[in-house]
């Protein structure tokens, strides 16, 4: 248990999320950035490597779901984990966001990575 336990210290874990820099200060992608952060993290009990960077450009649809256009990682195993997130996503139906593309560059990496 105590190893167990030092594993998920040790895996601690960071996604950074950069937005389209042109709608930096538009409080609506400020709302979906919070949703994003909340909804993807490094997956921690995943048994494959899953450092690296997927960039994602996707769709808000007007039922405020995210719809994914094209997806490019430096990880093959991050993209279905990616879509898969992005899928449960949900926008409000008048959020500014609605109807627009965004993209953002996710980045995975373990504690341990930036040790190195």
């Amino acid at each position: 248990m105590k190893n167990l336990f030092s594993i998920l210290i040790l895996s601690i874990f960071v996604i950074s999320i950069s937005a389209n820099e042109v709608h930096a200060q538009d409080p609506s992608l400020s709302k979906l950035n919070k949703k994003i952060n909340n909804s993807i993290a490094y997956p921690l009990l995943a048994e494959q490597n899953m450092d690296g960077e997927v960039a994602v450009t996707f769709s808000v649809t007007s039922k405020g779901k995210l719809d994914v256009i094209k997806i490019d990682s430096s990880n093959p195993n991050l993209i279905p984990y990616v879509i898969k997130r992005l899928k449960r996503i949900e926008v409000p139906l008048n959020d500014k966001t609605i109807g627009t593309n965004q993209t953002y560059l996710l980045n995975f990496r373990s504690e341990d990575y930036n040790s190195i």
